[in-house]
């Protein structure tokens, strides 16, 4: 009992700080699933997957408090927003870009234009209401799918460690090669971030240097 009220005040205290800007933790994970073609697999019966129009995008960035000229630009870079539907309805979506594109939980930037035969996924969503109905397993699909039809071997992807379900969807569509992980600290004015490869890879590196740093952090 005392461990448990011990765990509790540290948890309440962590929070507090965290309230108020004083403290920020948290990892990521970067995968990669090779020869993306290898199990597509075959569309769901009752749900389409197609790149999102530009009316699409407006809808997508009010839903999700952004500005529709934030998203249209990001179009306009030659990022792809895949967007899967039932009917008129909109259930989710997924980008894909094959530019450098920052990690924001870690304030890190995934560049894989290092690979000439890749593509990074990022940015996913499904809309709570849609969720378990296998939205997000479709998106992943279609990612390899449109892989396959862009000449792209290698997909990447990323998800925070405490965000088991991404883990568990993208495992299950073969992204189990990890590229790096991600660690990030943020306490009162100082930030230490640390990234870590994979020891003697020969993977290409889309996570930049591997030494741990001790940075100000980045005005916000």
């Amino acid at each position: 009992m005392a461990l448990r009220g011990i765990r509790s005040g540290f948890v309440s205290i962590v929070r507090s700080l965290g309230d108020r800007g004083w403290f920020y933790y948290r990892r990521a994970r970067v995968v990669r699933c090779d020869a993306p073609d290898a199990d597509a697999g075959d569309p769901e019966a009752d749900m389409e997957v197609k790149e999102a129009s530009e009316e699409d995008l407006r809808h997508l960035a009010s839903m999700q408090n952004r500005t529709p000229a934030e998203w249209l630009a990001r179009r306009a870079r030659g990022t792809i927003c895949l967007l899967a539907r039932r009917g008129p309805t909109r259930l989710g979506y997924l980008w894909i870009t094959r530019s450098p594109e920052m990690m924001i939980e870690v304030n890190h930037v995934v560049d894989v234009s290092r690979d000439a035969a890749g593509a990074y996924m990022f940015d996913g969503y499904v809309e709570p209401e849609h969720r378990r109905q296998g939205v997000l397993r479709e998106l992943l699909r279609s990612s390899k799918r449109w892989a396959v039809q862009h000449e792209i071997s290698r997909l990447y992807s990323a998800f925070a460690r405490e965000n088991r379900v991404s883990e568990h969807a993208l495992h299950m569509a073969g992204f189990t090669t990890v590229v790096g992980d991600i660690g990030i600290l943020r306490l009162a004015h100082r930030e230490w971030k640390w990234v870590r490869l994979p020891p003697e890879t020969l993977m290409i590196n889309v996570l930049g240097a591997g030494r741990a740093s001790l940075t100000r952090p980045r005005p916000s």
